[in-house]
């Protein structure tokens, strides 16, 4: 575009009328000016300069575009001792797994303040199941559900109304069960604790 411009103006400027004396008025009394690239050096420079610009504009008007449509969310807490600490929202997990128990039986600490405040007194209130729970989580912005994260991310990372928090909690170990004797024990032995050695 600003080739054709360029080529616009030095027409407009090489058809400027002449004074009375037959001289033809400067461009440069007329505000426009006239470029001419005769050297290769000169014409690469120019397309470099071009070209640079245009990424430029281009890459600027994405940014703006997409600041201007792209909504950024951000959590209301980042972790379950803020959560309780402020104390406006609503706790749940799927009734009668493990989780509950953790919970309940926690001999102190965060779990049994949670439990004892935002569980227990709303006990008949848990979902019966994970998927449940995220409809509860997504009609009810006060609701925040507990689950496994790797559940989490494969059946519902694709939601963008879902948040996740940062922080893990009751991580647990996994086994692989083998036959007495099997090669495969050390095998698994070796490739889970390689992890950490490093």
């Amino acid at each position: 575009m600003t080739v054709l411009h360029i080529f616009f103006i030095r027409d407009i400027c090489d058809t400027v009328p002449s004074d009375n004396q037959g001289q033809p008025h400067t461009s440069v009394e007329h505000g426009c000016t006239s470029l001419v690239l005769s050297s290769t050096s000169a014409r690469i420079t120019f397309i470099t300069i071009y070209l640079n610009t245009m990424l430029l504009y281009a890459f600027y008007t994405c940014f703006i575009i997409s600041n201007l449509t792209v909504t950024h969310y951000s959590r209301p807490f980042n972790s379950m001792q803020e959560m309780y600490d402020k104390g406006d929202n609503d706790f749940g997990f799927a009734k009668g797994i493990s989780v509950e128990g953790s919970f309940k039986l926690a001999t102190g600490g965060l779990y049994k303040d949670v439990w004892e405040r935002l569980v227990e007194p709303n006990y008949g209130s848990l979902v019966h199941s994970d998927d449940q729970g995220i409809r509860q989580a997504l009609y009810d912005p006060r609701y925040v559900h507990f689950m496994l994260g790797t559940k989490f991310i494969f059946n519902y990372g694709h939601n963008c109304d879902l948040l996740m928090l940062p922080t893990k909690y009751m991580t647990i170990g996994s086994t692989f069960a083998v036959p007495k004797g099997s090669p495969l024990r050390r095998i698994f032995s070796y490739q889970y604790v390689r992890p950490r050695l490093y």
